[in-house]
This record gives C-alpha cells, sequence and structure tokens, in this order.
C-alpha cells in the first residue's frame, strides 16, 4: 500500500453524499452498540478477534503480511498471506493448516464452493505482474493467469451471476470463469474491494488515498457514495456489508504500528454514523463481523455459486428425492431407494425410480402410481397419453403401463430369461415418434429403436452413457460416466457429427466425476449432474449450469445434505414434462 494520504477529488454527478462524521453519533442517553469481529491487522500483522461484550474471549496471533480472509467453514477462517495461505480456529486464533510456496505477494483469498482456493496479487506461481492461482482440494496449483493491463491487484469477489469482480488500480473488473474480463468499472483510487449488491449495483472502497464507498449501476453510474471526509486520516480498505442496510468499513491507517486512531467505523444506509472503534498500533485492512453467530455456529462458504434455481433431484446414494429451494436448502425429501430418474409433473407429483421400481407421490408423500419388479430400472417417464414408460435393465424391457400399472406395452430387447446385468441399461427415453432412446452403458452405445424394438441408429459413447436426450433440433445430447474416455458430455447431430461437448478438465476450477442427470434449458443453457459415487463424495459441485460458449452460470456445493446427485429437473423453468417441454 502507498504511505501518501491524498483526498479523492473529482465531481459526482446524480449522487448522495454521505458525510461520515468523526464523532460518536449517540447521544448520553443512549447505549452504543457493542460488536464481536475478526479484523486483519496490518500495523501489527495480526489476526484479531474482538468481543465488545465479552473481552475475556479476545485474542491476536501474528500472521506476517495479511490483506484478506474469508469464514469457510464451522470455527475456521481463512487468510491470505504473503506466500500462499492460511486456515486459524477463530474461538482460538489456533494455526490449523498453512500451504506455502506460491512466491510473490498474495493480496487476496477465496475459497470457492467446489473447494478449490483463489490468491490474487503480484508475481505468484512463477508468474509476472498482476495475476492470480488457483489450487485445487489437494492444496496444488491447478490454474494460472496473467491480467495484462491491470495493475495492484486487490480483493477478489464472486457474483450471483458465476462471475467474479476483482479490484484494480482505477478500475473494477468483472471476469468469467475462465478469468476473461467480460466488463469493466472506471473509478478514480487505488480500489481495494468491490462486491455486487442484492439491487444488481456493484459497491467498491477507495483503496489507499481516499475515504470513499461508491454504489455504481449497471452503466457504471455512481449513484450513492459514502465519504469520510472529516475522519483525520485514513483510507477505506475492506468492508462487510450487514443484512440490514448497515456495512461496517476498515479504515486503514497505513504500514506499521505508529499508528493511535480510528480502525473500523459502521453506518446504515441512510448514512448514520453508528459505531467507531479505536485500538492502539492498528491499521485494520478487513473486517468479518460476528454478531450474529456463536463460537459453535460460525456462518460457512456458501452452499452454491451463481443464481440460484429451485429444483427437484435425486440422491442415489442417500436414496432420497429432494426439492431444493433458490438459496440451496432443502425444503423436501422422501425415500426412494437406489433413485436414479425423475419428472416432475405438471399436477405438482414427482416420478421417480425407487431401484427395482417407479414411484408417483404427491407432496404431501401420498403414492397414487407404483409399479415394482425384480429387475433393476434407472429409466422411468410419464407419456402424453398418461400412461407411464419403465425402462428395465436387467430384463432388456421397455415397458408401457396404464394408470393402474399394468402392463400395455412390452418391447423385449434381450431374450426372455437373459439377465442383461447390472449394467445393461441406464436412461432410457420413449420419443415423439414412439421410437426409443436407450443408455447402454456397459456397451458405451446409445441406440435408437423404433417402436417395436428394431434397432435404427448406434451412437457410441465413450466413458459409458448414462442420459441421453433428443433435442427439438434432432440432435441427441449424451452425459457420459467414468469409464475410459470419460466424463463428458455431448451433442451429436443425425449425421453422428459431435457439435458441442464438454470433456472431464474444461471448466476452470471444476473436475467433473461422472456425468449422470442432465436438462437442456430454453435459453441454450444445459444443467449437469456431476455424480461424486464410486469413491468420489465431496470431491466436487453437484449441479453445474453451463452457457453454450461453456461459462460456469451455477455450482452447487451442499454436502451435508446431499450425497451424490444423480438425476435433477429445475422447477423455476416453465414446460410440461408430459408433453415433451422439459428436455432432460
Amino acid at each position: 500500500m502507498e504511505s501518501s494520504r491524498r483526498r479523492f477529488l473529482g465531481r459526482v454527478v446524480a449522487t448522495a453524499i454521505i458525510a461520515l462524521l468523526p464523532s460518536a453519533p449517540c447521544s448520553a442517553a443512549d447505549a452504543p452498540p457493542r460488536h464481536r469481529f475478526l479484523a486483519v491487522d496490518d500495523g501489527t500483522h495480526t489476526l484479531v478477534h474482538v468481543d465488545e461484550n465479552d473481552p475475556r474471549r479476545n485474542w491476536s496471533v501474528a500472521t506476517g503480511y495479511v490483506m484478506d480472509m474469508q469464514l469457510v467453514g464451522q470455527d475456521r477462517v481463512l487468510l491470505s498471506v504473503d506466500d500462499g495461505f492460511r486456515e486459524y480456529e477463530v474461538s482460538s486464533g489456533k494455526l490449523l493448516k498453512s500451504v506455502k510456496g506460491v512466491g510473490g505477494k498474495a493480496y487476496s483469498v477465496y475459497r470457492t464452493t467446489a473447494g478449490h482456493t483463489i490468491l490474487t496479487g503480484d508475481d505468484l506461481g512463477g508468474q509476472r505482474g498482476a495475476c492470480l492461482v488457483v489450487y485445487d482440494r489437494e492444496d496444488t496449483i491447478v490454474q494460472r493467469k496473467v491480467f495484462e493491463g491491470l495493475t495492484m491487484l486487490r480483493h477478489l469477489r464472486p457474483t450471483p451471476e458465476g462471475t467474479y469482480l476483482l479490484a484494480a488500480v482505477g478500475q473494477v473488473v468483472e471476469v468469467d470463469g475462465r478469468w476473461s474480463i467480460i466488463r469493466r468499472f472506471k473509478v478514480a483510487g487505488n480500489l481495494f474491494k468491490a462486491v455486487r449488491l442484492a439491487n444488481g449495483n456493484l459497491l467498491c472502497s477507495s483503496g489507499p488515498g481516499a475515504r470513499f464507498l461508491k454504489e455504481l449501476n449497471a452503466q457504471g453510474e455512481v449513484v450513492r457514495e459514502i465519504r469520510g471526509d472529516l475522519l483525520a486520516e485514513g483510507s477505506f480498505t475492506g468492508f462487510d456489508c450487514q443484512r440490514d442496510g448497515r456495512v461496517v468499513i476498515a479504515n486503514w491507517l497505513g504500514h506499521g504500528p505508529d499508528h493511535d486512531g480510528t480502525v473500523l467505523v459502521e453506518y446504515d444506509r441512510e448514512g448514520k454514523l453508528l459505531w467507531r472503534y479505536g485500538q492502539p498500533h492498528a491499521s485494520f485492512v478487513e473486517v468479518i463481523m460476528l454478531d450474529d453467530v456463536s463460537g459453535q455456529g460460525l456462518p460457512t462458504a456458501s452452499i452454491q455459486e451463481g443464481a440460484g434455481h429451485h429444483f427437484a433431484c435425486t440422491d442415489y446414494t442417500a436414496g432420497k428425492v429432494f426439492i431444493v429451494n433458490p438459496e440451496g436448502k432443502v425444503e423436501w425429501e422422501y425415500a426412494a431407494g437406489h433413485c436414479n430418474d425423475l419428472w416432475a409433473l405438471p399436477n405438482g407429483n414427482l416420478l421417480f425410480n425407487t431401484g427395482h421400481g417407479v414411484r408417483e407421490v404427491t407432496r404431501q408423500k401420498a403414492i397414487v402410481f407404483n409399479y415394482e419388479s425384480r429387475s433393476e430400472i434407472y429409466a422411468c417417464q410419464r407419456l402424453t397419453n398418461g400412461n407411464t414408460f419403465i425402462g428395465e435393465c436387467n430384463a432388456g424391457r421397455l415397458l408401457e403401463l396404464a394408470p393402474d400399472s399394468k402392463v400395455v406395452k412390452e418391447i423385449r430387447l434381450l431374450p426372455p430369461g437373459k439377465d442383461g446385468g447390472h449394467l445393461y441399461m441406464r436412461n432410457a427415453r420413449q420419443l415423439a415418434n414412439g421410437n426409443y432412446l436407450v443408455a447402454h452403458y456397459g456397451e458405451q452405445v446409445v441406440r435408437e429403436y423404433d417402436s417395436q424394438g428394431r434397432k435404427l441408429r448406434e451412437i457410441p459413447a465413450p466413458g459409458g452413457p448414462h442420459s441421453v436426450i433428443r433435442l427439438p433440433n434432432g440432435n441427441t445430447l449424451i452425459a457420459c460416466g467414468d469409464m475410459v474416455g470419460g466424463p463428458r458430455v455431448i451433442e451429436v447431430d443425425q449425421e453422428g457429427k459431435t457439435v458441442w461437448e464438454i470433456k472431464a478438465d474444461e471448466l476452470p476450477g471444476i473436475r467433473l466425476k461422472f456425468m449422470a442427470g442432465l436438462q437442456r434449458l430454453p435459453n441454450g443453457n444445459t444443467v449437469l449432474c456431476n455424480w461424486l459415487g464410486h469413491g468420489q463424495p465431496g470431491t466436487a459441485p453437484h449441479l453445474i449450469e453451463v452457457t453454450r460458449d461453456k461459462r460456469v452460470l451455477w455450482t452447487y456445493f451442499e454436502h451435508q445434505a446431499l450425497s451424490t446427485v444423480s438425476s435433477v429437473q429445475l422447477l423455476d423453468v416453465t414446460g410440461d414434462a408430459t408433453k415433451g417441454e422439459v428436455w432432460h
């Protein structure tokens, strides 16, 4: 950071200027708020825990050079340090983990829901200039990126759209999942931190040399500004937005311990000063407020990144069907054996397989359709005529059942009495023209059969096809498992040519493990089920939404409630599943 103090000058058009007064706002009758927080102190190179209600819980621990931190789990905080990153216990300050060797100088750290750790700074990982590195869950650097034309990268923060905001000198840049710059917001100053607010606007701090927070709209226009012109000294660096519109700001006083002033300030949405905090020799650069949590229940890293969806899914290992709200929390569940396929029906009911059967249940959990078999079943579908299509794996049968569960049509792909085994068939679909698409997992092919079971077409699917969809344009979308050649997702045209593909290591920071269920959305995006069975629990996101050009918009990473998601259907996407309007 620069040691010089210079005041930000400039005209701000259509801006609300909020002067941050250097005196306490409380009257004698008012009791000032008392807070609990973590702060990074650049004055003494320490991490400090302060509880104004119970000073016996206060502690500080020497950390060396630190600029950023993030709560990442129960009683755990992640810090960027000079040569890597560390994790500490919040309740005690105990060092839990240290990763060294990145070189250069790290200014920011962020742990993704996939468990990857991102560092930004200068000259990291053998690179030169403003750059970032990404560590995998085993703490190995798997990505490097140099940002040409940017100077002094500060904090990196995710957005609900699946992108990231990076603060730098004179601008905030928005980058996609491949680290390509997609937008720039020009703001004078040595900017320190930027976040996207719930209203879609951007809030950024001035960094060294000025004291302001600016809120910018989508066009980059300043619509609100908070200034600390009347504070004796300091620069606005890190900040923590609170749920009710309040914000707590770290007021950096410079390097070293020769300081004695206000290091934290808090104000409400209207600019009223609520609280200030000073500590001898301190120079806070970042803050995390802990008022709403206890030592045993600290907030954890988010369970999803990007704009969340309302969805239904199957969990093969847990043997449950779930409905999850857009905030990522389970709102409904039903025990369902080895469930592997699922449909949300127009009447609100759910149709799914149960290992050796198929069941339809209401949201009140009443069973309205049920079929049981000695064969393993991995495929089901409600047809336009109200009947139910079922694919029996071991028996090699394609069945159509009436609402009373009586078989009204049978296609045998195997001779009677022949057992195709566990790997013979996974997902299968009846098409609008009466043909069938069948994912023959063990043979690593997708076959199309006519209405009488005669083979019409065969599509190679290395890795083992798990799910298959016929798209409205006639192409076929296939999700492949973890055999040789997989995992991957491929889209094949009517001539058999691959026109779109996502390979195992193609999405930045995400490793595909076993592609199971999937859904193509009307906007062209695809939602992927990254099944984490076969010894992979907790190692990657369950669900991934990608655009046609393979930008990641959403990942879902809830490993406490869900184990291995095998099928998904979004409930916030319109369409009648019984009329071919849901491509799943």
